[in-house]
């Protein structure tokens, strides 16, 4: 039943890995999830968990959990915008918040002092509308992460946010390693990804971010409520 879910997630293109390097744009996610399996060759044989960081990155996920027969898993977390349009942080299933860590504190607290009830009434209510999605669904396990190596997997990263509340998720755990995965990131954050986590790897940078959809062929996704169930599905299968 795992090979047969996983197998929803997953379908496979020929990928010629050397033509690829420095690869822009992809026939789809899952190509660009068979194209990254190729950096996680050091991990292979080791306990591991994959995390994606939106059901939008599980395709890619489903591709590392299949080559490193670890548990895949999935990070909720919806943002929290303040007036303006500006993204701050974010609030994942267990209530936790986090700040953008490219945020000075002198940032961070401006911004609390000028918008405290706004930032705690969007915490308030981003936990409870993804809490009343999952209802009695788990999509992320402690036992699965702890002393394991952790491989956190996105689509497109131009921000650190979904990242930087992932990483708080598991501090308190014993995780051998952190690396991360994402085909295409904004340069601006290539050095904070590397000062937070001990392995990242990218297929290309930009310096203009167009939205993920522009970097696939093929933007064929599952919906938030399907990757949730799925997620849900599979992660009941592997023993505690």
């Amino acid at each position: 039943m795992i090979t047969e879910i996983l197998a929803r997630l997953i379908q496979f293109y020929e990928v010629d890995v050397r033509k690829n390097m420095g690869k822009r744009y992809f026939k789809s996610r899952s190509e660009a999830g068979q194209y990254g399996i190729t950096a996680f060759t050091h991990l292979k044989g080791y306990p591991v968990t994959v995390i994606a960081l939106s059901t939008d990155a599980l395709t890619i996920g489903a591709h590392l959990s299949q080559y490193l027969q670890c548990p895949l898993q999935l990070y909720l977390s919806d943002d929290v915008v303040v007036p303006g349009s500006r993204k701050i942080g974010g609030v994942n299933s267990s209530g936790g918040f986090s700040y953008d860590s490219s945020l000075s504190q002198s940032e961070t607290d401006y911004l609390y002092q000028e918008f405290h009830s706004y930032i705690e009434e969007s915490k308030r209510t981003a936990f409870t509308n993804i809490n009343r999605e999952l209802g009695s669904k788990t999509i992320i396990r402690k036992d699965l992460i702890r002393n394991r190596n952790v491989v956190f997997v996105a689509d497109a990263l131009q921000d650190t946010i979904a990242l930087d509340g992932a990483l708080d998720f598991v501090k308190s755990l014993a995780t051998p390693s952190v690396s991360l995965y994402s085909p295409i990131v904004t340069g601006n954050i290539v050095s904070p990804l590397n000062q937070r986590c001990d392995y990242v790897y990218f297929s290309s940078t930009v310096d203009f971010f167009y939205g993920k959809d522009h970097y696939f062929e093929d933007n064929k996704v599952y919906e938030r409520g399907e990757g949730v169930d799925l997620v849900s599905s599979y992660l009941k299968l592997w023993p505690a």
